[in-house]
């Protein structure tokens, strides 16, 4: 029997028995696993974006905040795991292909992370779990935080983003289809948050 189950194809599972199985799931956690079984039952997931929202919504407050952890690098891939602050527990492995190291993290957002080249000529979104890339019109500063006003998975075209400029007490923001940033200049003294 044990032969049996290591030798079923997982991935050819209907979308009607992924979806009885995906109605069961009660947790982020679990959630994360579900879509870490195969690219099939990832693209499920990605597909029922909607009803994971809402389960996202619904669920207990102590599945969260999910910190993402390096745990080791090659040449090639980064790998981290999901560390979960409440349970204080590792919830998944996994084995990303994370931006090269001549870049520099400035935040995330919805699962989106944000990296500058360390020459400041280059912005990058990327969202890990969809491997999706997007990227920003070259700015002229550092980035020392950023903030979306929507997820780009749901609002491709139709998001903005606030940065905070390093060491300036300016930030910037970029709208939906420019191709530059716009600076704004304000009588505050020095930022020390953006949200």
């Amino acid at each position: 029997m044990d032969t049996k189950l290591r030798s079923r194809d997982w991935s050819g599972l209907s979308d009607l028995l992924l979806d009885s199985i995906f109605q069961k799931l009660f947790s982020i956690s679990d959630c994360l696993r579900f879509g870490a079984v195969c690219k099939s039952w990832f693209s499920f997931l990605s597909n029922n974006y909607d009803t994971l929202q809402q389960l996202i919504n619904s669920s207990s407050i102590d599945e969260l905040p999910l910190l993402m952890i390096f745990t080791n690098r090659d040449s090639s891939t980064i790998y981290t795991s999901l560390y979960n602050v409440t349970k204080d527990k590792i919830i998944l492995d996994l084995e990303l292909p994370l931006p090269d190291y001549t870049r520099k993290s400035c935040g995330s957002y919805n699962g989106w992370l944000a990296f500058q080249t360390v020459d400041c000529s280059n912005i990058i979104l990327f969202n890990p779990f969809s491997d999706e890339s997007i990227h920003l019109p070259s700015p002229s500063f550092q980035v020392a935080k950023f903030s979306l006003s929507k997820n780009p998975s749901t609002n491709p075209f139709n998001f903005e983003i606030a940065a905070m400029c390093m060491g300036y007490s300016d930030f910037a923001i970029l709208k939906p289809g420019s191709k530059s940033w716009s600076y704004t200049h304000h009588r505050l003294p020095t930022l020390c948050d953006l949200i």
